[in-house]
């Protein structure tokens, strides 16, 4: 591909959107699907190997909005990777079951395993049983299949995924101030959501209802330029590239932990899809596939050349994805960090409140409530307004079941312990003013200069 990369990906996704999908406002959908397909399987990265380079994609948004359709239709023109629906498959269809034979038991392989080094596309994924998903998540994280029954087999398992999910319940997507918050009430465990390298959405209210009753000679007539024999080319060679084609330069690796250090402070971990630990991996990911998408390569046409500018434009990628008006991820993390600091005042007023004795019961439970917190005080109303307070100045995250504490609160009552600066036991009083209150004040330890 000639020319810079924002203009050829420009023209690509034009091309895509307008001959292939034919469907308006699905820009972001098509360019995250297209980054997924071109992801590599396992690469060498900062002196360690990334076993597990393939990239998984959550499109979540409410019926009948164009997902699938967008999906399908992509699929069908790169003419790779393989479809079901989630409300049909069981564990040994996807994963892998023992059936016995004429010699005996043999295991079988599930979907998943069976596409070792492609992609599958699973729809109707709010549909998969909680139990399914939980087996996945080791298989997710290492991409190997270990199945212990009499005999022991290992099946390798590393498979680009595309979930395609209604939200939850009667709820949908414009329901939510923000779109990203349907993604903790669809997958219960924040391990499984951080497995995602992306996620975007769609509400009904982002269908274009004028351009589905437009006629097909009104069209927008562009060049079909990238068909369907040129598009599958393409992803089979990245397909086909193996660890020690991936060339990934010291320059290049400065771009990526550039690019993933900007990403990991521009979104709260609290959703936990660009969190500071895995960053530098997922845009290193990232990165690779848009290098192997422009066919970025030497001269013998065998290695995939990773660039700064190709980090770069995941990095911009990444942010366009998230910031779709039914997902806005950026906004809500604007939101959550302005909050922190707005509360940080009842944050602080909680923590001493507790005291240390408190803050170790607290800190022992799995899950945080107000029954716990009233237990912990020993006073229904200062457990329920702990409870509140708590839920007002964010440091209590909500998966679709429970409820806990955050990573930032932990951390500073931590910190407290180390200062040595709480009292013994609990004392809620301080908590049912609407100020800090004289009580709270005075419990608190005179550092010099303080007041």
């Amino acid at each position: 591909m000639a020319g810079s990369i924002e203009s050829v990906m420009g023209a690509l996704y034009d091309d895509l959107e307008t001959n292939v999908a034919r469907v308006s406002g699905r820009r972001e959908l098509i360019e995250a699907v297209d980054i997924v397909y071109h992801s590599p399987c396992a690469f060498s990265f900062q002196g360690r190997m990334i076993n597990k380079g393939a990239m998984e994609l959550l499109v979540i948004g409410d019926t009948r909005t164009g997902k699938t359709s967008t999906i399908t239709e992509i699929m069908n023109h790169f003419r790779c990777g393989d479809f079901i629906s989630g409300d049909s498959v069981t564990m040994a269809g996807l994963l892998a079951g023992v059936d016995e034979g004429a010699r005996g038991r043999f295991v079988r392989s599930g979907r998943l395993p069976l596409n070792h080094r492609g992609l599958i596309t699973i729809d109707e994924a709010n549909e998969l049983d909680p139990e399914l998903v939980g087996k996945m998540s080791s298989v997710r994280s290492s991409g190997v299949l270990d199945i212990v029954k009499i005999s022991s087999v290992r099946l390798n398992c590393i498979v680009r995924q595309i979930w395609i999910a209604n939200t939850k319940g009667d709820k949908t997507l414009a329901q939510y101030p923000y779109g990203i918050e349907a993604v903790m009430d669809l997958i219960d465990k924040p391990e499984d959501v951080a497995r995602f390298d992306m996620v975007i959405g769609y509400s009904e209210s982002d269908v274009d209802r004028e351009a589905l009753f437009r006629p097909s000679r009104e069209w927008s007539k562009l060049p079909h330029r990238y068909n369907s024999e040129c598009c599958h080319s393409i992803v089979r060679w990245a397909w086909s590239r193996k660890v020690d084609d991936i060339v990934i330069s010291d320059e290049t690796e400065d771009a990526i932990l550039e690019v993933a250090e900007a990403l990991s402070g521009e979104y709260d971990p609290s959703i936990p899809i660009m969190i500071p630990a895995e960053s530098r991996i997922k845009v290193a990911k990232g990165a690779v596939a848009v290098a192997a998408r422009c066919y970025s390569t030497d001269q013998q046409r065998e290695k995939v050349i990773v660039r700064p500018e190709h980090a770069t434009y995941y990095g911009d990628a990444f942010r366009r994805i998230h910031s779709v008006p039914s997902i806005r991820f950026d906004a809500w993390t604007r939101k959550e960090f302005a909050g922190s600091a707005d509360q940080q005042e009842n944050v602080e007023k909680i923590i001493y409140a507790l005291g240390t004795q408190g803050c170790e019961a607290l800190l022992a439970q799995k899950y945080v409530s107000a029954r716990r917190l009233m237990e912990i005080f020993g006073n229904r109303e200062h457990g329920e307004r702990a409870f509140q307070l708590m839920t007002l100045a964010r440091v209590i995250r909500k998966s679709k079941r429970n409820a806990y504490l955050s990573s930032d609160f932990v951390n500073q009552v931590r910190a407290e312990f180390e200062r040595g600066s709480l009292g013994d036991v609990p004392s809620g009083h301080s908590l049912m003013t609407s100020d800090k209150g004289n009580d709270w004040l005075n419990s608190r330890p005179r550092e010099e200069g303080l007041f």
